[in-house]
């Protein structure tokens, strides 16, 4: 049974519900600060001298969704290494039976991971719905000043931009700049993803297999093409080179395309990668078989992605809407971009992910 960063994607949804809850439950939260007595003459001193009570609603508010998400993601770090050590346990088959129980090593490596990117995130999150408000009550009266809009259009333009945002400011190593609850779900994803690889390659590595064969998997990226069907090294050197294998009462040679570490460096694995690797067992193991595709390509699945970040756009601009007018105008935009993915996956065959598509839900 092959490991594949595709097989941690409900651990990191997992994870991410608590943190997408707590944008949800901010945006409407800041919303309801903002619209509370719009028509009265001392809006603005009312806004600003409630600031504490505001920072103070924040804290309470995503406190203990803060709390569930860590415990979730422990949670998410043992199943990670479950999975791994279960994988090559299936591969090695009687072999397997030799050997004693996983360490747990690499389930605290991931779950140390994990809460240490977490605790960055739950920093950035409160620090960035405070300024958003304050940032908000500024607009707001400045227009009102100058004369070019009412508070309730300002408001409700100044919301409609936090929304359409929503919580951001978590950067990657490309230098892209993503939503909270998208960054959340990634950044588990691939912590659980590895946590899953290492626990494998750890089980493989105590039965004294070192050699791993990758996948050829559909609408795949070119970063980790070149890497399809490849027979890897684990810890050995880069490029081409010969290792040799036991093979019963002899030793064979096997030529191999790299080492596994040189391959992840290069982009196999990468966020969202569908590759996998199995434990390569000389005279057992079978070349990666192409998957049909049925002319579905990359640049769809990325068109899908798109389309679902659009319909989240919308919903999260109905969670600040002021009134119903403004409501109903962002579920009819985000009805407009549902039928888009719906049309989109009928055409193309690939999976809907309804999920996807609230932003009351994991990306």
């Amino acid at each position: 049974m092959a490991v594949s960063p595709e097989d941690s994607e409900d651990l990191g949804a997992e994870v991410a519900r608590h943190y997408v809850e707590a944008e949800t439950s901010l945006l409407g939260r800041i919303a309801s600060f903002v619209g509370l007595n719009l028509d009265s003459d001392s809006w603005t001193s009312q806004r600003r001298n409630g600031a504490g009570a505001v920072r103070r609603a924040i804290g309470s508010l995503i406190g203990g969704l803060f709390n569930k998400g860590r415990k979730a993601a422990a949670n998410a770090a043992k199943e990670a290494a479950k999975r791994g050590v279960a994988a090559a346990d299936d591969e090695l088959g009687k072999a397997a039976e030799n050997l004693g129980p996983a360490d747990g090593t690499a389930a605290k490596a991931g779950t140390k991971a994990m809460v240490d990117d977490l605790k960055v995130v739950e920093k950035t999150m409160a620090k960035q719905a405070l300024t958003s408000y304050q940032r908000i009550v500024t607009e707001v009266t400045q227009a009102v000043v100058n004369g070019t809009g009412t508070r309730k259009t300002a408001a409700s333009r100044a919301l409609a931009r936090f929304a359409n945002a929503g919580i951001t400011g978590f950067v990657d190593k490309a230098g892209r700049n993503w939503e909270i609850a998208t960054y959340v779900e990634m950044a588990i994803r691939t912590h659980a993803a590895n946590t899953m690889v290492e626990a494998h390659l750890g089980r493989l590595e105590s039965a004294g297999v070192k050699l791993v064969i990758v996948s050829d998997a559909p609408y795949e990226c070119e970063l980790c093409k070149p890497w399809e069907g490849k027979i890897l090294e684990v810890g050995g050197p880069k490029g081409k080179h010969s290792v040799k294998v036991k093979q019963g009462n002899k030793e064979i040679t096997v030529k191999v395309d790299g080492s596994l570490e040189e391959a992840r460096s290069k982009g196999l694995f990468h966020p969202n990668c569908r590759h996998n690797i199995t434990g390569y067992l000389p005279g057992v193991s079978r070349a990666a078989e192409k998957p049909d595709t049925k002319g579905v390509t990359y640049k769809d699945t990325q068109e899908q992605r798109s389309l679902e970040r659009a319909a989240r756009k919308w919903d999260r601009r109905r969670a600040v809407a002021l009134d119903d007018e403004e409501r109903k105008a962002a579920e009819a935009k985000f009805n407009e971009y549902r039928a888009r993915i719906r049309a989109h996956t009928k055409r193309t065959g690939l999976p809907r992910k309804s999920n996807r598509e609230r932003h009351d839900a994991t990306r």
